[in-house]
């Protein structure tokens, strides 16, 4: 639920960079009219945000900070561009209905490859997957394509999710942006709490609760995806995790430990094979439910 992507290790330049290879395998071999061109309709209306001059290009491999510089200043009342929003051949359109909708292959597989992990960031429930064949899960657009189209096939406003939280978050403009760095104490978070003693076979002892004090601004985000319900369904990995934590005491946990280290593999791998914890936020996007197994081992 709520996990970030992981490019704090990355300077700017890496991920302009990486956009720019998104651009080169989604734009290289595009045509257009001259009522298509994307680089016309920048030239008319971005030559000067807060005193930058944008191409298209620059659009595409826009960081996250600059697209919600982009959004202001496009939401700004002196900008107006309903001549072009209305004309089905105007850039924008273009950008819409062809540079996304029949976003190269390569690129797509890139896109995914390169942002996301193995689960939908929104939910952490599903898997996402790409490849040259099969699209396991949906490009959202954190900023509408409806809203903002020239913003339809830029690589960081596309979010790889799960079909499920796409469908739900629908033209909704969240809180929660994956591609923005977070202190993790302020992300919402799991809370369980037992109800009878018997939890342990009694799996209605069990309730789950989304925890979101220290940021109130995500539970609208959480009420869209319809996370509060969607987790009850999984009392039976809370329930998993609690029989395991009560079950082992901390000498059979050090016992295996050690006999994990004679094979090279660290306590920390150990508790990823035995108990399927990861070790560390860094994994919530290597398999499905990792946040919730990690806060009830770790914080309930």
């Amino acid at each position: 639920m709520f996990v970030p992507y992981l490019f704090a290790s990355k300077d700017d330049k890496e991920k302009r960079s990486i956009a720019e290879s998104f651009y080169e395998k989604n734009l290289r071999n595009r045509r257009y009219s001259d009522s298509q061109n994307p680089e016309e309709w920048c030239n008319r209306y971005l030559s000067n945000v807060n005193g930058k001059s944008y191409s298209y290009k620059d659009v595409v491999c826009a960081l996250p900070t600059e697209l919600m510089e982009l959004k202001e200043f496009l939401d700004h009342e002196h900008f107006r561009s309903n001549d072009d929003k209305n004309d089905l051949n105007s850039p924008l359109e273009y950008i819409k209905n062809r540079l996304y909708e029949d976003m190269a292959q390569d690129a797509m597989i890139f896109l995914h490859e390169t942002v996301s992990g193995k689960v939908c960031p929104y939910c952490n429930r599903n898997y996402v997957y790409v490849d040259g064949r099969i699209k396991g899960c949906d490009f959202d657009h954190y900023l509408p394509k409806s809203k903002y189209p020239l913003f339809a096939a830029s690589f960081y406003n596309l979010i790889p999710a799960c079909p499920i939280c796409n469908r739900f978050k629908k033209d909704e403009l969240f809180y929660f942006f994956p591609h923005k760095e977070y202190d993790y104490d302020a992300l919402p978070h799991f809370r369980v709490w037992l109800k009878a003693d018997d939890y342990m076979t009694n799996i209605e002892s069990i309730e789950i609760e989304i925890d979101c004090r220290k940021c109130a601004d995500f539970e609208k985000d959480i009420n869209r995806l319809k996370l509060g319900t969607l987790y009850k369904a999984h009392r039976d990995i809370v329930q998993e995790v609690l029989i395991c934590k009560e079950t082992y005491s901390e000498r059979y946990l050090s016992e295996l430990a050690e006999s994990f280290e004679r094979n090279g593999l660290t306590k920390e791998r150990m508790m990823e094979i035995v108990y399927n914890i990861p070790s560390s936020p860094e994994q919530f996007l290597d398999k499905p439910l990792s946040k919730l197994r990690y806060e009830v081992w770790y914080m309930n």
